[in-house]
């Protein structure tokens, strides 16, 4: 979706680059003056990022590498992005309907 955002509404497709769902995800929760309202609230940004951040930094460490208190707690606020989600874009549709 936030691509599809980025392509469609934006017009600004993200670049190819090693740190582009970093670049995705900050430019969805910030507004484009004139073109959108943020998609994606404070909130919804965190934790995406930080679970980006986390599957970054662990994607090539095995499974005894993790900290388990870490994993514990993300899989603890992962369980709230599903809401977090599906509120969010309704701020992009109220801007886009106007």
């Amino acid at each position: 979706m936030l691509e599809i955002v980025a392509k469609q509404v934006d017009k600004q497709p993200i670049q190819d680059s090693s740190d582009w769902h970093r670049q995705l995800l900050l430019r969805m929760k910030n507004d484009l003056p004139g073109i959108r309202a943020a998609v994606l609230s404070e909130e919804t940004h965190d934790l995406m990022n930080g679970l980006r951040s986390f599957r970054h930094r662990q994607r090539n460490t095995y499974g005894s590498d993790l900290d388990p208190v870490r994993v514990i707690e993300l899989a603890r606020e992962a369980v709230d992005l599903p809401i977090l989600l599906k509120n969010d874009p309704d701020q992009l549709a109220k801007t886009l309907l106007k």
